[in-house]
């Protein structure tokens, strides 16, 4: 960035006041938040520029035991009247960062099983109401000669053009909302295409089946009974 074209080692950065050699480059990081947006950062030697406030981060092997007593007694050891806060393992640390957006997200995801739930009872109730709205067409059909899976498509196909228009629409919209949520979306991208995929698929799951109890209720209309029906 402040040097195009060219190896950043080996040159000059300056403060303001003092002037720095670059020694070494570093990946840019997250470091307020994990929602934010990777960022450049300077490293500084301690020597160089000392601070009363320093944390020291020890990298050990995936699943090892944890070294907090080690550690501080090593820092004992150097200085026993170095103040020393309480110290955690990373996981503690994103764990304890990350508890509201937990917390929202557990209550997203229940809200958001209520309303496939209410979809479902809905889809069900529209689709009962029509079957028996149709029972004299139904009847009639059957009469003519039309098969029981002819009847049993015919109820079950509305129900999927419902379901696909409510998909349409609820997709349209969940895009728009995840862009507004682009922040916590932690390693997704607002128009990921597995998530967008799973909901597709679970909700035509759950429409079928909500569309199924009423298509099969039709499939045993009885002819006669239709065609006196009122």
């Amino acid at each position: 960035q402040f040097w195009p074209g060219a190896s950043a080692l080996g040159k000059l950065i300056s403060d303001g006041s003092e002037s720095y050699e670059v020694v070494g480059i570093a990946r840019d990081g997250k470091y307020r938040s994990i929602g934010d947006d990777a960022r450049p950062a300077l490293y500084m030697v301690y020597p160089q520029r000392h601070r009363t406030l320093a944390s020291l981060l020890v990298r050990t092997r995936p699943g090892a035991p944890r070294i907090d007593r080690e550690v501080r007694g090593l820092a004992r050891e150097l200085d026993p009247d170095l103040p020393i806060q309480t110290n955690s393992s990373y996981e503690e640390l994103i764990g304890l960062s990350l508890l509201p957006n937990r917390v929202a997200a557990g209550s997203a995801a229940g809200f958001g099983v209520l309303g496939l739930l209410l979809a479902a009872v809905g889809l069900f109730g529209v689709l009962s109401y029509a079957v028996t709205q149709r029972t004299r067409e139904i009847g009639i059909r059957i009469a003519l000669g039309a098969d029981r899976r002819d009847i049993h498509g015919l109820v079950l196909g509305q129900g999927m053009r419902l379901m696909g228009i409510g998909l349409l629409i609820g997709c349209a919209l969940a895009f728009g909302a995840a862009q507004l949520l682009r922040s916590l979306l932690y390693g997704l991208s607002p128009g990921d295409p597995v998530t967008f995929g799973g909901i597709v698929l679970l909700f035509g799951i759950v429409g079928s089946l909500a569309s199924y109890l009423p298509a099969r209720r039709a499939t045993r209309t009885d002819p006669m009974h239709a065609l006196r029906y009122e």
